[in-house]
């Protein structure tokens, strides 16, 4: 299985992002007064224009109420098998 190319990766981080984002309903506006990013680098994100960090990762799925772990999972992992969130672990 070949590697990930780097732009690829971010591609498909700033896709999960957006899902992640619609099945919270929450729009940009929401979740940069929740984070303090600004509306501007989550569109850099959502189109995989600018790297994310762990950090930033973590901070974004404590405001979509994603688990840390399904963060950084598969992007199935943003929801359970119910199709809820799952809680965030502590």
């Amino acid at each position: 299985m070949p590697h990930e190319n780097y732009a690829a990766k971010q591609q498909r981080i700033g896709e999960r992002l957006t899902r992640a984002m619609a099945k919270a309903h929450m729009n940009r506006s929401e979740l940069a007064e929740l984070t303090g990013y600004s509306v501007e680098q989550i569109v850099s994100w959502e189109r995989g224009r600018a790297r994310m960090y762990p950090i930033e990762l973590v901070k974004l799925c404590h405001a979509l109420d994603v688990s840390r772990s399904g963060c950084c999972a598969g992007s199935a992992a943003f929801i359970d098998q119910q199709g809820q969130h799952p809680p965030l672990a502590s």
